[in-house]
């Protein structure tokens, strides 16, 4: 019985992707429309799942019947258009012999390794702390009420119950059919593969080479940081960051032209992410910020601002119903975080330990004890080829000023800058480097550097470039 929910539900929601996107975006081809469809489908996986909580309503029949009748209306109501001679594929250089080597050899170790650890831990349960505190306590409780009006606390003076749920959605979708977490392992695989397509298909349209796309889209699959949350622990950041890769692809292609299904598409992406996690919230205003910034290069402030409330308003749409919640049921829709005119209770925990890393600045030997070693281990070797790569890719654009209102120059600049942004953010976010006064929680660094993968996400593409 599980399985014939799953199958109508999941198969009819990647049906309905598929068809919508040949019919609406039939000029995409490859890497692009793989995107686009995984970003489609998301949307509608999360979609049908929080609609039926929100409206109190939530099962797996109901969310079945939800999924068929998303079908019915794809398929009746979405028409062809005729786009396919829109543009021309990007112009990419040549992969030369050493290129496509380390690119298909990274890939292939990427591949072996996951396969290994998928069967490796498959079969063993979830230890995560985050998994067993609050995301699936929280998405069990979904399925008891039939609800999500909820913000379940299961840890004192943790009010983890009010972070953004995107990504538990995705939980909740694979334990539904089965009302049992038997499979939930899985969850997150998808969205590791989708980040990768992201990355790749975004550095194509920065005209890099496909090798060398390959070989940086598998040595950020390859970062621990990202990877481990989809097979070893059990965490959203996969689904956050495969969403945030797509949306972030079309707004590179919305520099080249202004499709207003991509320009949706990008929404869709942004709005996902920004609904998975805090950190979400602030990775996508500063993409979006910086997209802003670059585009008033190349269009009018008028256009502009009309394309930005269309991705902003879509955003919204597929992430905001968390901060809706939030609003009905704490008074803040940003809770516990402090908004003067909102007036929220104060985050002990966060008040007593959530140092961040500027506030780290200065204690040199915490930084040689414990924040540099936590992040070498958790982003290792791919981390420092970015960062020396994001360096030469600022040298790039500094020499090439006065192309920057040209493509790839303009999208290079759009990653590079978002990417150092959201690093600057996450150097002053709480709780980066928590714990007392005097140093951090063991580990605890390397595990909230899950904040910086956004920004490798976007620097990859550039560094490529």
């Amino acid at each position: 019985t599980g399985c014939a929910f799953f199958a109508v539900t999941w198969g009819s929601l990647l049906a309905s992707a598929d068809i919508a996107v040949r019919r609406r975006l039939g000029h995409l081809r490859g890497a692009r429309r793989a995107a686009a469809v995984g970003l489609v489908f998301s949307g509608g996986l999360v979609g049908v799942h929080v609609l039926a909580g929100a409206l109190t309503i939530l099962s797996r029949w109901v969310v079945a019947a939800a999924a068929l009748a998303t079908l019915v209306a794809v398929w009746r109501l979405v028409p062809y258009t005729r786009t396919a001679d829109r543009e021309a594929p990007p112009r990419v250089p040549p992969t030369g012999a050493l290129s496509g080597a380390l690119g298909a050899g990274a890939l292939t170790a990427f591949a072996a390794c996951s396969l290994y650890l998928l069967r490796l831990k498959y079969s063993t349960p979830v230890l995560h702390i985050d998994a067993l505190a609050f995301h699936l306590p929280g998405v069990v409780r979904w399925m008891q009420a039939g609800s999500i009006w909820q913000t379940n606390e299961f840890l004192p003076r943790f009010p983890t119950g009010a972070y953004p749920n995107n990504g538990d959605a995705v939980f909740l979708a694979v334990m539904l059919p089965w009302r049992s977490d038997a499979f939930v392992r899985l969850a997150e695989v998808p969205w590791l593969a989708l980040t990768g397509v992201a990355i790749y298909a975004t550095a194509i349209e920065l005209r890099a080479s496909r090798g060398t796309a390959v070989l940086f889209a598998a040595m950020v699959l390859a970062v621990r940081a990202i990877s481990s949350f989809a097979l070893v622990q059990l965490d959203p950041d996969t689904f956050l960051l495969g969403t945030f890769g797509c949306g972030a692809l079309f707004l590179v292609r919305n520099l080249r032209h202004r499709d207003r299904a991509e320009s949706i598409l990008a929404g869709v992406g942004l709005g996902l992410a920004f609904g998975t996690t805090w950190y979400g919230v602030a990775a996508a205003a500063a993409l979006l910020a910086t997209w802003s910034a670059v585009s008033l290069l190349r269009t009018r402030a008028a256009a502009l601002a009309r394309q930005a409330l269309l991705i902003s308003v879509v955003g919204l749409l597929f992430g905001g119903i968390w901060l809706v919640r939030n609003w009905v049921l704490t008074g803040d829709p940003f809770y516990p975080g402090r908004i003067a005119f909102f007036r929220p209770p104060v985050d002990l925990y966060l008040k007593l330990y959530g140092y961040s890393l500027f506030d780290r600045i200065g204690q040199w030997s915490v930084w040689r004890q414990y924040v540099l070693p936590d992040l070498r281990a958790a982003i290792g070797g791919p981390g420092i080829v970015l960062l020396i790569g994001l360096l030469t890719v600022v040298v790039a654009l500094v020499r090439r000023r006065r192309a920057l209102r040209e493509l790839p120059e303009s999208a290079a600049l759009l990653l590079t800058c978002a990417a150092i942004l959201i690093t600057v953010i996450y150097v002053f976010t709480p709780a980066t480097a928590q714990g007392t006064k005097a140093a951090p929680f063991p580990g605890v660094v390397g595990g909230n550097s899950r904040a910086l993968m956004p920004a490798l996400v976007l620097a990859a593409p550039a560094v490529a470039w």
